[in-house]
């Protein structure tokens, strides 16, 4: 889940597509600078226990939003 957003973030840094209709070369430096100032929150789990770690995966990627269970850890 994680790699996925940050392949999107280097690729839009690349010029490799827009968003919202601009490149990231067409932004201004101020729009640049609170880009690079975007937190991304993320968790750290140190277990070793699977079930533990795909419950963990569900609730946090799919709490409340309807999925198909092949979707699922």
């Amino acid at each position: 889940d994680g790699q996925q957003r940050l392949t999107a973030i280097e690729k839009y840094w690349k010029d490799e597509f827009p968003v919202l209709g601009y490149r990231w070369s067409e932004i201004t430096e101020v729009d640049r600078r609170g880009f690079r100032q975007t937190g991304f929150g993320h968790k750290l789990v140190n277990s070793l226990d699977e079930q533990f770690l795909r419950d963990t995966y569900n609730r946090l990627n799919f709490s409340g939003v309807a999925h198909d269970d092949a979707e699922r850890a």
